[in-house]
């Protein structure tokens, strides 16, 4: 900031750390900085009102989240910890605070029924005063991922190559 005058910053990582935020929030009034800040983050138990609030209050602005489903049985295939009650707690808590919030949405997940797929849908049209901008692609095996790695697992089957830059996609 001082170097270029800089008032608002993206911190470009897969996932801002808790433990990060806990110092970058102490850091920032420290320092007297006024700039504004977002970056992508995980729905975290820690995300709690007070821990929001204080982000805000050291210039947070917009946050990122990688939902990918509405589907707690989603959540639960894809293995990344969301609880979907805490979804919901963090995103009336940013509201409510001001922190403007985008989300990303995979629709296809192996395993995914109607109904799964229809909480994602039926949340992105009731629900748009909980965030500003949705993301929305459909699923795709990626080499090394859990799902390419232990298929039955997953109930794929058919594993075939569908392009030449390694990427595979599932058949049923």
């Amino acid at each position: 900031q001082e170097r270029h005058g800089a008032r608002s910053f993206y911190f470009c990582d897969e996932s801002l750390y808790p433990p990060t935020l806990e110092g970058l929030c102490d850091l920032i009034p420290q320092t007297g900085m006024d700039v504004k800040w977002g970056g992508m983050i995980r729905f975290e138990e820690s995300l709690d009102r007070a821990f929001l609030q204080r982000m805000y209050d050291a210039g947070c602005y917009s946050l990122f989240f990688g939902l990918e489903s509405m589907s707690q049985a989603m959540q639960d295939v894809i293995k990344k910890g969301t609880q979907v009650d805490v979804v919901w707690r963090t995103l009336r808590d940013c509201k409510e605070i001001g922190i403007k919030i985008h989300m990303f949405f995979i629709l296809g997940i192996p395993g995914e029924t109607e109904a799964d797929m229809m909480e994602s849908l039926n949340f992105m049209r009731n629900h748009p005063d909980l965030y500003e901008t949705l993301q929305i692609a459909q699923f795709e095996l990626l080499v090394g991922s859990p799902i390419y790695l232990k298929p039955e697992r997953y109930g794929v089957e058919n594993l075939e190559v569908v392009s030449d830059h390694a990427r595979l996609a599932y058949s049923e």
